[in-house]
């Protein structure tokens, strides 16, 4: 298999972590005590700006998209199927989108150009940093997440927590298609799904 591909999965799964923080002290909320009482405020941005986080994701999104064509290119010289791969990619929802994300920060959103594999003209709105809680597989599990007396987070149960950066993904009509961490963590798993059946191939 090509040492190159290895190492560009790799970026992948570093990349998708540079947008994940599971130390969570490092938001602590902003305690406003006064004669009304005690109250929280939340912020997970860390002091990033929306730009800041911007440029994550569609770091992020490059790398996964432009990953489609290294791999045409490693099965056109090793005697691979370039038109099954091309199918395999296209076939791909999460893959899909990702696509026409990229395309749309290389060109310009353009609803109406009428070229993109998803035919929704996807892009990012509401870019932040948000808490992600997640149970285990099985019955009875949960996660908790409160602020402690001096505003950091405190997590109990058996599931896990982290801070992401995500946006909102909008299709042309308005209607929100996902998640745009989600959406990249499934294109990540659909680009080693084709690298491991390249190899194997």
């Amino acid at each position: 298999m090509n040492d190159d591909l290895d190492a560009r999965i790799r970026r992948l799964y570093a990349a998708v972590g540079e947008t994940e923080e599971a130390d969570l002290t490092k938001f602590p909320a902003t305690v406003i005590s006064n004669d009304k009482g005690i109250f929280f405020h939340q912020d997970f941005s860390g002091g990033k700006t929306e730009e800041q986080l911007a440029n994550y994701l569609h770091s992020l999104i490059a790398l996964i998209a432009g990953l489609e064509y290294h791999l045409y290119k490693w099965a056109a010289n090793n005697g691979g199927d370039v038109d099954k791969i091309k199918a395999s990619v296209r076939a791909s929802r999460p893959f899909s989108i990702v696509h026409d994300l990229w395309d749309s920060e290389k060109h310009g959103h353009s609803p109406s150009r009428g070229n993109d594999r998803t035919g929704m003209a996807p892009q990012l709105l509401n870019i932040n940093r948000v808490m992600k809680m997640t149970t285990q597989p099985k019955q009875g599990s949960f996660v908790l997440f409160r602020p402690g007396p001096d505003g950091r987070p405190i997590i109990s149960g058996d599931g896990t927590a982290c801070a992401v950066i995500t946006a909102d993904v909008i299709g042309k009509d308005g209607k929100r298609i996902g998640d745009a961490h989600e959406i990249l963590e499934d294109a990540v798993k659909v680009c080693e799904q084709i690298f491991c059946e390249l190899g194997s191939s």
